[in-house]
């Protein structure tokens, strides 16, 4: 199982009208991309796959399960649409229980991450310009990579948000954009499991 973490300070507004005009916001283009990074691949989707959007010191985020997806296509378009309908009403401040937006999109009120990052055999990456290679690292069944959604925020603060689970946490050299940083994850995940199976 793959997990992605992007934690942001607030998730960015995606107004219907911008989605038409095709006039998003920076940081809500980089999380339309970090869903098709992490969760699309040319033949299909990744059902081995979860992305949360994790907004800091709120303990409110979206989870995106690659096993349960249904509706959204890998298209601009299609991701920014059922993610309005998540940012709306995680936004909207008056969430009082677990809410699916849409099939295989779950707005959650209760802070699950730190459930998820202690989990046995988890291997824990963040995305560290001074961290290891990519390519030495021992992937495990449950890989979870920490990104910041915001090009403002350091990197620093958003391990400080994990408390006491920090420890376990490795840094990777991986690009400051959540994408690329997914995408190459993902890919050397791929490459590792061709090379298991001989395919």
């Amino acid at each position: 199982m793959r997990y992605f973490i992007l934690v942001m300070t607030e998730f960015p507004e995606m107004r219907r009208q911008e989605i038409n005009e095709g006039n998003l916001s920076r940081d809500a283009l980089t999380a339309v991309n970090c869903v098709r990074s992490s969760l699309f691949m040319s033949y299909g989707l990744r059902r081995d796959s979860k992305l949360i959007f994790y907004q800091a010191h709120s303990g409110k985020l979206i989870l995106i399960e690659g096993d349960k997806l249904r509706y959204m296509g890998p298209n601009e378009r299609s991701i920014s649409i059922l993610l309005s309908m998540s940012a709306r009403k995680l936004l909207s401040g008056d969430l009082e229980r677990n809410l699916e937006s849409s099939p295989g999109i779950t707005i959650i009120k209760n802070d699950i991450v730190p459930s998820i990052i202690r989990q046995e055999n988890s291997l824990l990456l963040y995305q560290s310009r001074e961290g290891l290679d990519l390519r030495t690292v021992k992937f495990t069944d449950r890989t979870v990579l920490v990104c910041k959604l915001n090009p403002e925020m350091i990197i620093e603060d958003v391990i400080g948000l994990f408390g006491k689970h920090t420890h376990n946490m490795i840094g990777v050299k991986l690009d400051d954009e959540a994408e690329k940083a997914i995408l190459l994850t993902n890919n050397e995940i791929d490459r590792r499991n061709v090379q298991l199976t001989g395919l």
